[in-house]
């Protein structure tokens, strides 16, 4: 590759652990016959040392 960064590792090891993780959901009642699923997670790359947030609904 020619860049320094590299999606599976940070290109010294052969093997590294690249991807740590958590996730939360919820259903919010938005009406009396309508929920809205949500959810959050949390994700780190340790091998990169950099951290991810995604926040996501379902809407159909």
């Amino acid at each position: 590759m020619n860049d320094k960064r590299f999606l599976y590792g940070n290109g010294t090891n052969s093997f590294d652990i690249v991807n740590v993780g958590v996730k939360a959901t919820k259903s919010l009642k938005i009406t009396e016959h309508y929920s809205l699923p949500v959810s959050m997670m949390a994700m780190w790359n340790p091998a990169n040392k950099f951290a991810r947030i995604q926040l996501a609904a379902t809407v159909f």
